[in-house]
């Protein structure tokens, strides 16, 4: 009975988990990072993400089958999935740390001294040149309140 219910069990648990997973996708996708409270810093979705693995927690030892300890470790296991495409999400979508640095400013200070002043003059004007510099309007980069929400709701999910 043991064997057969394991499988039944099993087939369950990969249900809850694909369930899990597109509940993680969906929340991150109706996310507006907006914080919940002033108390409480982070985004809404982790709340109903930690909701779904309770509720599935909670159904699965509320199964009065007999089981071994493999079930649970591949329940264990997928929540830990979810969480890491949930973390992985939200990773994805924050800018590089290229685009949040600001460029490194022109040397304005560095003479070089020589006899003849229109050849320093043409150097001058060659070291203010910054190669690809790229422009703000090109940088895609979110609100500090936003990135601060973001930052917040990954603490709260480790």
């Amino acid at each position: 009975i043991e064997t057969l219910s394991g499988t039944l069990v099993m087939r369950w648990i990969n249900a809850q988990l694909q369930r899990i997973l597109s509940w993680v996708e969906r929340a991150i996708q109706q996310e507006r990072w907006d914080p919940i409270s002033p108390q409480r810093r982070y985004g809404a979705s982790i709340v109903e993400v930690y909701r779904i693995i309770e509720e599935t927690v909670d159904q699965f030892f509320s199964l009065k089958v007999p089981m071994g300890s493999g079930e649970l470790g591949g329940l264990c296991r997928g929540i830990d999935n979810a969480f890491q495409v949930y973390v992985n999400l939200i990773v994805g979508n924050l800018a590089s740390k290229e685009d949040l640095m600001p460029p490194v400013p022109i040397l304005t200070r560095y003479r070089k001294e020589t006899g003849i002043k229109a050849f320093v003059k043409k150097e001058l004007l060659d070291h203010q040149k910054l190669p690809e510099e790229r422009k703000s309007n090109d940088i895609s980069v979110v609100s500090t309140s936003i990135l601060c929400v973001q930052l917040n709701t990954l603490h709260v999910s480790y």
